[in-house]
């Protein structure tokens, strides 16, 4: 997962991550997926946050957004499509 670097002391500002990624939700995510995440964020990385900004996409945008190769390089997208991503895991997720 992508940082920038400390900005003076403030602590490092995370780009973007997955909320499944949430080391709290791992559980949760396991039982719905069958897939568990192994890299996870801490939970403190989330509660010390100044700021969250949460972008919400579709079960469908999602899969759109794998097949062109915007969420995984392309050669991966067919994998994930036919396993963590799959159509009932990512309505699953998304609920």
């Amino acid at each position: 997962m992508p940082r920038s670097p400390s900005r003076r002391g403030r602590s490092p500002r995370w780009n973007r991550s997955r909320i499944s990624a949430l080391e709290s939700l791992n559980d949760v995510v396991a039982r719905i997926s069958c897939i568990r995440v192994r890299k996870t964020v801490p939970d403190r990385a989330f509660d010390s946050a100044d700021e969250l900004e949460l972008v919400d996409l579709t079960p469908a945008d999602l899969i759109s957004r794998l097949r062109e190769g915007k969420v995984y390089v392309r050669e991966q997208a067919p994998l994930a499509l036919r396993h963590y991503f799959s159509p009932g895991n990512s309505d699953g997720l998304a609920r």
